[in-house]
């Protein structure tokens, strides 16, 4: 037993020696050694080595046990360093963020201001403009009004030329008709002399009565249902035609030169039906389909030439203005005798119905 501990103290011993040689300190070997050697010297009877080297053993183990504490301690104090830190960054992105908040909200403020300014602006401007507007609209109607009255005046002077012109005309054929000594003419000739008198007559009737309504008043005062039926009214008296007008819907007012339009094919229409057709009846219909106005002027006449219809001054006008308006023309042969007008054009209802 004593040579185990023999050799143990020599081990611890040499331990030691190579320990203290050495730069570095070694504190857990140490302690080791020096407590391998108090309890080696303590079994072995040698109480005063074994007191030394266990207050070396202590002293070992009480400086190990201040590293620790140091270590700890540094640890703890690098992490606080860290947290601190760590803080440091929280803090300074919450002030950027709150710096950014500031910026957006002092933007914003500025943009609601310049919003505000400029939409009492956008509403100052829009009041001027609805002003400006409002003059240039009632500058134009006087204009519309004046060209109108002028237009007005022209088409009665045109009117009253055309009739005086035709009227001129018939009433030169009717006086060769009549120069012509009918004693002279066998019985066929003198029945031809007077239907060509009752022709020239009849004729020189309507052109008056159709040209005196070129432009009736009542086209102006009431619109064209009423200038229409009144005309109609005129000629059912006058001659063996029925005329019969219907309306479909309420029809209003259209712009006044649209009404003039509409007359004068509606005119030139029953102008060249009393002339030509022969008819026995003439129906005239009125409606309104969504945003378009259609009039349909049927008769059951004799028909239409086709090269009157290609050719004829009439139709070419009646073309023109209801092209003028937007609108389409259009007119054929009915079977099997008679004859049927469409004329169909956008309206925009007059604000005066």
């Amino acid at each position: 037993m004593k040579g185990k501990l023999s050799e143990a103290i020599e081990i611890a011993n040499f331990g030691l020696t190579i320990l203290e040689k050495s730069d570095i300190t070694f504190p857990s070997e140490k302690k080791e050694y020096y407590e391998i050697l108090s309890n080696a010297y303590e079994r072995n009877g040698e109480s005063r080595k074994a007191f030394e080297n266990y207050k070396n053993y202590q002293r070992w183990s009480d400086t190990i046990y201040n590293q620790d504490i140091n270590t700890q301690l540094l640890e703890k104090a690098y992490n606080y360093e860290i947290s601190k830190n760590e803080q440091n960054s929280k803090l300074n992105l919450e002030k950027v963020k709150h710096q950014k908040l500031m910026t957006t909200r002092n933007l914003l403020i500025i943009i609601s201001i310049i919003g505000f300014f400029s939409t009492l602006y956008i509403l100052r401007t829009n009041k001027k403009l609805k002003e400006i507007n409002f003059a240039l609209k009632t500058k134009n109607l006087e204009i519309e009004n004046a060209l109108y009255q002028g237009q007005n005046i022209e088409r009665r002077r045109l009117a009253d030329i055309d009739q005086e012109d035709q009227n001129a005309q018939l009433t030169t054929l009717r006086s060769l008709i009549k120069a012509i000594d009918p004693d002279q003419l066998d019985d066929h000739n003198s029945v031809i002399y007077k239907k060509l008198i009752d022709i020239t007559t009849s004729a020189t009737n309507v052109d008056g009565l159709i040209f005196h309504n070129t432009l009736p008043g009542v086209l102006e005062q009431d619109g064209i249902v009423a200038a229409t039926h009144a005309l109609v009214s005129k000629l059912t008296v006058q001659y063996n035609t029925l005329f019969n007008l219907k309306e479909e819907d309420h029809i209003g007012r259209f712009q006044i030169d649209m009404e003039h339009q509409l007359y004068q094919i509606i005119l030139e229409s029953i102008n060249n039906i009393v002339k030509h057709a022969d008819a026995s009846f003439v129906n005239i219909n009125f409606k309104k389909v969504d945003s378009l106005f259609i009039v349909t002027v049927e008769d059951d006449g004799r028909g239409i030439d086709v090269d009157l219809k290609k050719e004829g001054k009439g139709i070419s006008k009646m073309i023109s203005l209801a092209n003028k308006m937007g609108g389409e023309y259009k007119i054929e042969n009915l079977l099997p005798n008679g004859t049927k007008i469409w004329v169909k054009i956008p309206i925009e209802e007059n604000s005066k119905n």
